[in-house]
């Protein structure tokens, strides 16, 4: 068993919050949920009425099955995509090594980000309740992370429920 104890729980409680930002642009066609759990994007999406060629890769392929109706990857697709969006991935302390974890997150935020032809949505939490669960970033350092990916921020959300910053970023010239 990984994280999650369901196939269905995507770590949020029924929240979309960190989804809003997403209104903020309207030209994206093509989208990958990189880290998708049970596709609640893709349900957020159509309670939204927003049409795009939706995409989601996990590795918890249950989730997948049983949640996804949409093209879906095990394993990090190829090609490039309007939107990238990397949510509840960058904050979960892997194997009780936090700095390993966060070199990972680094990592796997440059695998997503060169992924995206235009936007990445990605958040990353900053609440240090559990040390040994969540490796805490302050909207400074999660700044030069998406700088260092080759993006600029155009919008950030502070969700203070939850804990995190939300950011939408576009890919710089």
């Amino acid at each position: 068993m990984g994280i999650y104890s369901r196939p269905e729980n995507d770590g949020y409680m029924g929240s979309t919050r960190r989804f809003f930002l997403l209104k903020n642009i309207v030209d994206f066609r093509t989208v990958l949920d990189f880290g998708s759990g049970p596709c609640s994007l893709l349900r957020w999406f159509q309670s939204e009425g927003i049409s795009c060629s939706y995409e989601a890769y996990d590795l918890r392929e249950d989730s997948l099955e049983l949640f996804c109706p949409c093209k879906q990857h095990h394993q990090a697709p190829e090609g490039v995509y309007d939107l990238v969006c990397l949510l509840g991935v960058l904050s979960l302390v892997r194997g009780g090594d936090p700095e390993g974890s966060r070199n990972e997150f680094r990592s796997t935020l440059a695998q997503a980000a060169s992924l995206s032809g235009r936007y990445l949505l990605v958040n990353f939490s900053y609440q240090d309740k559990y040390p040994r669960y969540i490796v805490p970033h302050m909207p400074d350092e999660a700044r030069c992370m998406i700088s260092d990916v080759g993006f600029e921020v155009l919008h950030h959300d502070e969700d203070r429920q939850m804990a995190e910053n939300i950011f939408l970023c576009i890919r710089r010239p």
